[in-house]
């Protein structure tokens, strides 16, 4: 199950053993995780942990994380990054247009997959985006 507050998703786990949800916001370095008994009190605790991370970001004097920044990095083989090299120089196109076009064309356009996300965001009846 999927969370969001802000611009920040979180997947969420629950343990049956203990009957407690835990989550992580997904996609930063430092990382940022919560936990709550209820599915209000898990919301309200993802709530504080962003509020406290982008305020102790703003004493720190520095630029908080996005959970996704649109830069991606990427470890390939040797073979690989040389043919999206020649296909890219051939469709006179940039490395990261093309694999951008690909992606789409794998995966759909833009417009579907945020249709998609925001029916993961509401997923087993829980309202994942809090409001401000």
């Amino acid at each position: 199950m999927l969370l969001k507050y802000k611009e920040y998703v979180s997947y969420i786990s629950f343990d049956e053993e203990v009957r407690y949800f835990y989550g992580e916001v997904l996609g930063l370095s430092g990382g940022i995780s919560f936990e709550g008994k209820t599915v209000e009190e898990l919301e309200a605790a993802l709530k504080e942990s962003v509020e406290f991370y982008l305020d102790l970001c703003k004493q720190r004097g520095v630029e908080p994380e996005k959970s996704y920044s649109g830069k991606l990095r990427l470890r390939l083989k040797k073979s690989l990054h040389k043919k999206l090299s020649l296909e890219a120089v051939t469709r006179e196109a940039s490395i990261s247009k093309l694999i951008n076009e690909m992606l789409t064309e794998a995966l759909g356009p833009i417009e579907e997959l945020e249709d998609d996300e925001k029916a993961l965001f509401a997923t087993e009846g829980v309202v994942a985006s809090l409001s401000d």
